[in-house]
């Protein structure tokens, strides 16, 4: 498995940001083009709380 950065905008918010239609057209570039496979993986303990 590889993985990667992305550039945020100045000033934002990472979790915000991957929520945001912005993100989404980025990612989709990505993986459109070839240069990724992307699948977003989030773990949460058994409290519910991400890991």
């Amino acid at each position: 498995m590889q993985f990667f950065e992305i550039d945020l905008p100045d000033g934002a918010d990472p979790e915000t940001y991957a929520d945001s239609d912005e993100a989404r057209t980025q990612f989709a570039d990505l993986v459109s083009s070839g240069f990724i496979d992307f699948q977003l993986v989030r773990r949460f303990d058994i409290d519910g709380k991400e890991v």
